[in-house]
């Protein structure tokens, strides 16, 4: 999917023990949304949970891990239902960053020799000199939490390019997996920051 999709809906089919008073929540790549608590004419019925654009938005990426859980009145938790993976697409309108000594789209960790990782991004006629580059670094690990990484903003000015750095150890959290790589270009003056498209 692409992050211009608006909001989702994500269906929870009816439960067994399905009870006045739970609390439906879903993790979207470990962010929540929740639903309830239940009313009696939620019951006997699957349920429908609305996860929102601007959660979407925030989190691009690769195998993203879909789930949800319940607590019921009394706060007990279920534990978490079987995942889904999706993607979301960053719906950029920016060039996308090239991350340097990646072949093939792999980044080979052992052929980093000096600590940091370089991503560049290249002048674009819709990025303004002054804008706030900064370049994220997203993904989801084989074990552990999402990871999100943010560079600290640079200002283009007169280069043609701007090569930020991804610490070494960053990028080998996502050993095995997938890490997904893109910029925003966040006026100076405030405003809607644009984005590029994921790499």
């Amino acid at each position: 999917i692409t992050d211009a999709v608006g909001d989702l809906d994500v269906i929870i089919a009816q439960y067994a023990n399905q009870s006045v008073g739970d609390v439906i929540t879903v993790s979207w790549a470990g962010m929540d949304a929740q639903y309830g608590p239940l009313t009696t004419a939620d019951l006997n019925r699957s349920v429908t949970v609305n996860i929102p654009n601007s959660l979407i938005v925030s989190r691009p990426g690769t195998d993203l891990v879909v789930r949800y859980s319940i607590r019921d009145k009394v706060q007990n938790y279920s534990r978490y239902s079987p995942s889904v993976l999706t993607t979301v697409y960053a719906r950029g309108s920016l060039l996308e960053p090239t991350v340097e000594g990646t072949q093939s789209g792999d980044l080979f960790i052992d052929d980093i020799t000096d600590g940091q990782i370089e991503v560049r991004v290249n002048r674009h006629a819709d990025i303004a000199t002054t804008d706030n580059i900064v370049v994220h670094w997203t993904g989801r690990p084989a074990e552990g939490p999402f990871q999100d990484f943010s560079t600290p903003p640079q200002q283009l000015g007169s280069n043609r390019f701007l090569n930020f750095q991804v610490p070494k150890d960053v990028a080998e959290v996502l050993i095995d997996s997938q890490a997904y790589v893109y910029y925003t270009a966040i006026p100076a003056a405030g405003g809607v920051a644009k984005i590029s498209i994921g790499s």
